[in-house]
């Protein structure tokens, strides 16, 4: 993802960072140049603990953004369900 994001994977982008932020993560692409550090991809955080949660060096492509994403929403909305049902 170093190279300028064409329209559709921008509004897949927009979408993710939607997605994301209604269950507390961040969505963040990389606006430095290249380096050993920054990759130039993709990285989620974690809003409330301004944690990061995977693509610390932005390694993430906005595919496996996606996929991250949807796996921690899974989970949440698992665990959610999991608590309704216990009581």
């Amino acid at each position: 993802m170093s190279m300028p994001l064409t329209l559709p994977d921008r509004r897949r982008l927009r979408s993710l960072r939607a997605r994301a932020r209604n269950r507390g993560f961040g969505v963040l692409t990389s606006r430095k140049a290249i380096s050993p550090d920054n990759l130039g991809g993709v990285m989620i955080t974690d809003l409330a603990h301004n944690a990061v949660i995977d693509g610390a060096r932005f390694d993430l492509s906005l595919a496996e953004a996606e996929a991250r994403v949807s796996e921690m929403v899974a989970e949440l909305e698992a665990a959610a369900s999991a608590m309704r049902g216990s009581r």
